[in-house]
């Protein structure tokens, strides 16, 4: 009669770990999915940040005279900032 009570109490206990078990799983892999997708959007900007970097080497060593220079210099100032408002409001979506 012991070995029947004892084997339903552990079953019983299976049973009810099994549940608890399943959610801690399942809670990390909604983590594990929220920090993948963080990671994807840290690389997706240092990727565009490295282009715009070496787009911005490419014209800088091919302005010659200093008048055009300042010309490029202003101008990729200006667009560096829009894209950096870009990518921030693109966070926000």
């Amino acid at each position: 009669m012991d070995t029947e009570l004892t084997i339903a109490v552990a079953q019983i206990l299976t049973g009810a770990a099994t549940p608890v078990v399943a959610f801690f799983l399942a809670g990390e892999l909604v983590l594990q999915r929220k920090v993948l997708s963080r990671a994807h959007e840290d690389a997706d900007r240092e990727l565009t940040l490295t282009s715009l970097g070496l787009l911005l080497q490419y014209l800088q060593s091919r302005t010659t005279s200093d008048s055009l220079r300042q010309f490029y210099e202003k101008n990729t100032r200006v667009w560096i900032i829009w894209m950096f408002q870009t990518l921030t409001d693109c966070q926000h979506i």
